[in-house]
């Protein structure tokens, strides 16, 4: 079994994983906000004479602006997240559904078959179509995606093999391998949606850091109105590069996780190598 390490991972792929990463995230925000800091204040740091960069009404205002981009993609982010979710869920059991069904119509197939048989001719075909139909009919749709199809169904293609009886053999042969492929289909198609609900996780990340920052962004604005003198002139300096760059990265990996969503949706597209 092949295993994917990070290592195996291309360099400019290693790279944009690298920007998604919380602790780096928070890291590269407070490092280059302690450059912007010191450079601000010419390289030297006097905690009795702090320069701020600009007015404490102009912090506010630019508080206000990333804390209102938060607030408003936060929203977006988690009704779509939601929205996701919801349709994932729908289509599994609608799909999982519709594989019952089509069980129940692939098991009156063979009650006709067997009620056909009058050579006894069947017997196989009949019993490895029914030990697919139970195989599959005891598997409920926590157990998906599930393995082993592949070792199950092979009886069945067997008997197809075997059972020749001129042009109606031929044609039964035909509508049981018809059904079979369709049932691989709808289990295929579980596998896909399941994978769905898989990416509603990675979603979850940087929606729940957007809101962070929001949090981050609150407290900042609610220190420096409450502080005076030198912890406002610090949180003037420091506040907005940390938040504006934060909120930079997090947008960053909203959009990784999309694009990487949508080429796993769209499997059919080729896109070119990263």
């Amino acid at each position: 079994m092949n295993v994917t390490t990070f290592s195996n991972i291309p360099v400019k792929r290693q790279i944009l994983l690298f920007f998604t990463k919380s602790h780096w995230q928070f890291f590269l925000a407070l490092l280059i906000t302690l450059f912007l800091f010191f450079h601000i204040q010419a390289w030297s740091f006097d905690t009795k004479n702090i320069k701020a960069i600009v007015e404490f009404s102009v912090f506010l205002g630019f508080m206000a602006a990333i804390m209102s981009v938060l607030a408003l993609s936060g929203s977006i982010a988690f009704g779509y997240m939601l929205q996701y979710m919801s349709a994932a869920n729908s289509d599994r059991k609608r799909v999982y559904s519709g594989l019952q069904d089509y069980l129940f119509k692939f098991g009156d197939f063979v009650d006709r078959l067997e009620e056909d048989d009058t050579s006894g001719k069947r017997n196989d075909l009949v019993k490895n179509s029914r030990k697919v139909i139970y195989w599959m009919s005891k598997h409920t749709l926590q157990d998906f995606p599930i393995k082993g199809w592949d070792v199950v169904n092979v009886d069945l293609i067997k008997s197809t093999e075997g059972y020749w009886d001129g042009a109606i053999g031929e044609e039964q042969n035909n509508k049981v391998l018809m059904h079979l492929k369709r049932i691989e289909e709808l289990i295929t198609e579980i596998a896909t949606v399941s994978i769905r609900q898989i990416w509603v996780h990675i979603f979850v990340r940087p929606v729940i850091k957007i809101f962070v920052v929001l949090v981050i962004s609150i407290l900042l604005t609610l220190t420096a109105y409450i502080f005076s003198g030198i912890p406002r002139q610090l949180l003037i300096n420091v506040g907005p590069p940390f938040v504006s760059i934060l909120t930079i990265l997090f947008f960053y990996e909203l959009g990784f996780s999309l694009r990487q969503e949508v080429k796993a949706t769209l499997d059919f597209v080729q896109y070119e190598k990263e």
